[in-house]
């Protein structure tokens, strides 16, 4: 299984990739009103001990990474952070999936805005939901399965597949 993680503060998309190449979606929001670290711990816990995390199965996680509003840089980075010390401690593979190349995969453009991106992962992908944060994640979740090569994935053009060419894997 492969886990695609959109993390944000305000509201963390996530999409779940079976071997399959069936999929569930969800959204993490939290309220703005409370502190940064309850904030936090709401999103890790969910998704560690929701319906997202399968530690007996997960292979692998991407995780939109790059380009951060400099407003939101402390909050993301710190989303970033405890997600990604829990995957540490689980021992995953993470591979890191930019904003243009998400796009690039969804659409065969790099600055693709986001009705693009999820008006793709209703065509390309199946995607039934109604939430950008979630459409992202799937496509987060697409790229790191093409990466690995696992999972039954949807014939996509050579020129959106070219956006994962240089990109590898790493540990946690």
């Amino acid at each position: 299984m492969i886990l695609g993680l959109d993390l944000s503060l305000t509201c963390t998309g996530w999409a779940r990739l079976n071997p399959d190449g069936t999929h569930t979606t969800g959204c993490i929001p939290t309220n703005s009103q409370r502190p940064t670290g309850e904030r936090l711990l709401r999103i890790v816990t969910e998704i560690f001990h929701g319906p997202a995390w399968s530690p007996d199965v997960t292979l692998a996680v991407g995780i939109e990474s790059g380009v951060v509003r400099s407003n939101a840089a402390l909050a993301i980075g710190m989303v970033h952070g405890a997600v990604r010390l829990e995957l540490w401690r689980h021992d995953t593979i993470i591979v890191d999936i930019t904003p243009a190349t998400r796009c690039k995969l969804a659409t065969g453009k790099g600055n693709a805005g986001k009705a693009e991106v999820f008006a793709a992962a209703i065509h390309r992908l199946g995607y039934q939901g109604h939430s950008d944060d979630e459409a992202d994640a799937l496509w987060i979740a697409d790229a790191t399965a093409r990466i690995l090569g696992v999972c039954n994935r949807p014939p996509l053009p050579a020129t959106h597949l070219r956006a994962l060419d240089k990109l590898k894997p790493k540990a946690a």
